[in-house]
């Protein structure tokens, strides 16, 4: 069916995103969905890009690297959602960085209470958004 939407993007991506939705079990735990996992991301990152980070936390099926140059090449960048994924690849620095140079606390408090359970990390982004200072 989805093949079949492919001359509207925009419907494609409601139709994926209603999957996800009522659907998650089986839209997330079975590798027969997983080939539709970046192309959702690229078309919430077209359509709305709002939906990203939620589906980006629940989704296992898709490159990390895809993710991350869908997410640095749109127009704004979408900052939370890169952090996000760099967190994923093992680069908290980088995430923590970007967020700070970003300097917008909205996105910092986001990753912050995603990640909770990771207080090192939570610590140090409630530390930098506090003082104002930069991390090295």
């Amino acid at each position: 069916a989805v093949r079949h939407l492919s001359h509207d993007s925009e419907i494609q991506m409601k139709y994926l995103h209603i999957l996800f939705q009522t659907k998650r079990h089986i839209y997330n735990g079975t590798s027969s969905y997983g080939k539709f996992h970046e192309m959702q991301i690229r078309l919430y990152v077209k359509h709305r890009p709002d939906l990203l980070l939620p589906f980006l936390q629940t989704s296992r099926h898709y490159s990390l690297s895809e993710a991350l140059e869908m997410c640095t090449s749109h127009d704004p960048p979408l900052t939370c959602e890169t952090a996000y994924v760099l967190k994923r690849m093992g680069k908290s620095k980088d995430a923590v960085k970007l967020l700070v140079e970003d300097g917008n606390v909205r996105v910092c408090v986001c990753v912050c209470v995603y990640k909770v359970k990771k207080m090192p990390f939570q610590l140090y982004l409630l530390l930098t958004i506090h003082t104002g200072t930069r991390g090295n």
